[in-house]
């Protein structure tokens, strides 16, 4: 298969998965069909973003692409765009989280039955709304780094029995649910993120306080901490600001070991999924890679979570079509965690997909081609984003560099330190 965006459709491409509607699931168009030149403008018109299309050749990228891991994000993302339109039609709606518990464990079940498969963190068939796009991905993405993370996430909840600190279900719930504040706030502050905000902008900062109000009684304390503290960062400088026990310091944000790692992994996937940007102006991944990595994120997260996360996302996704450096055209085979931004790829002749290109069957590792190399993907230059990938070792070392910072900082109260005894529901502050 090859990941293909709309604006590369051509008629002829044969669709490899079914396209469907993001809020009833209906199939515009089934697996098998060869696109025309007026289907693939009425799929544009309905917004469809993406697909994927049949290409020979290609047995290992078939292979190596959870169809299961994807089906059950594609239930995830339509069960929440129900409830989100009935959120936005009354403003006195209340949401049933219930619902959600299950589509979120029948996702990690399937991460934890295949936990080595090719991550997926697109767009795929009819866009739908951002804010459903993006709390689907976040959840999808804090399970996967929750399960390859498990056992420093046992470390940090060492004061629990192992079975219980290392569930992780309460760590996909608070991402599915950590942005929901955000359907009660004007369309435009909706488009609001922690990467563009204002700082001073107090209905955007308002979102975590208006979205625990929805969900609070309906899940764990642990889930309900997660949407309020999604936005703190590792050195202390997030929000909200929290009291301190001592009435004559200063409110601050949470700093540390006393962000819940759960918060932590949160935060990371909430910043990565915005770096990638929107449908209408997609980032490559390697670029959102590379971001984190810069002055501009110094002290934002916990050094091994980021660490993790560069070790396990691939900068090229597993069926893209890529330029190399001589000017050809490749699709993306294989990935290297010790060389990621030097894929195995295969040369393709002619227009990607249609009936007339070709595959070659041989494999051209960029790794050991110091003369070949990726230069673009959808037209982005991307060579400028190149990075060595941060060992763990030196996700540790920064670790604990910033937690001596962290201890300094003005911190916690009940609320602000993790909730893990479970009745207690915390109350903002």
């Amino acid at each position: 298969m090859l990941y293909v965006p709309i604006d590369k459709i051509k008629p002829g491409m044969v669709v490899a998965r079914p396209i469907c509607h993001s809020r009833s699931g209906v199939h515009y168009v089934q697996k098998g069909y060869e696109l025309d030149a007026r289907t693939i403008t009425r799929l544009k018109d309905l917004g469809v973003v993406s697909l994927w299309a049949e290409c020979g050749n290609l047995p290992q990228v078939n292979e190596k692409i959870n169809e299961k891991v994807l089906d059950q994000r594609r239930e995830l993302d339509q069960t929440l765009n129900h409830s989100l339109d009935q959120l936005r039609n009354r403003t006195d709606a209340i949401i049933d989280c219930s619902h959600f518990e299950e589509k979120v464990g029948s996702l990690l079940n399937e991460v934890l039955e295949d936990p080595t498969h090719q991550p997926l963190l697109v767009a795929m068939g009819e866009d739908c709304h951002s804010l459903a796009r993006h709390l689907t991905n976040c959840c999808y993405l804090c399970l996967l780094l929750g399960t390859h993370l498990s056992g420093y996430v046992r470390h940090q909840r060492r004061k629990m029995p192992h079975y219980i600190a290392e569930d992780i279900r309460h760590l996909g719930m608070g991402a599915f649910i950590h942005d929901l504040g955000k359907a009660h706030l004007l369309d435009e502050t909706q488009k609001t993120h922690i990467l563009n905000a204002d700082p001073e902008d107090k209905a955007y900062l308002a979102h975590t306080r208006i979205g625990y109000e929805l969900v609070r009684g309906q899940v764990s304390s642990l889930a309900a901490y997660m949407v309020v503290h999604h936005h703190q960062r590792f050195d202390g400088k997030g929000f909200p600001k929290v009291k301190a026990r001592n009435p004559k310091s200063r409110a601050a944000g949470v700093a540390g070991e006393k962000i819940h790692i759960f918060a932590r992994i949160l935060s990371i996937a909430d910043v990565f999924d915005h770096l990638l940007g929107t449908p209408d102006e997609p980032m490559p991944t390697i670029y959102a890679l590379h971001a984190l990595q810069q002055p501009r994120f110094n002290g934002w997260f916990d050094p091994i979570v980021l660490a993790a996360l560069n070790r396990l996302m691939p900068p090229f996704m597993l069926g893209s079509v890529v330029t190399l450096t001589d000017g050809s055209s490749a699709v993306v085979v294989d990935n290297h965690s010790s060389a990621p931004c030097h894929p195995i790829v295969r040369i393709i002749t002619g227009e990607p997909g249609t009936p007339g290109s070709t595959v070659s069957d041989k494999d051209i590792n960029l790794r050991t081609h110091p003369s070949l190399d990726v230069c673009q993907v959808d037209g982005v230059d991307v060579q400028p984003y190149f990075y060595d990938p941060p060992d763990i070792s030196d996700g540790v070392m920064a670790y604990w560099g910033l937690r001596r910072k962290a201890a300094k900082a003005v911190t916690v109260d009940s609320f602000a330190i993790a909730p893990e005894s479970e009745p207690l529901t915390p109350t903002p502050p």
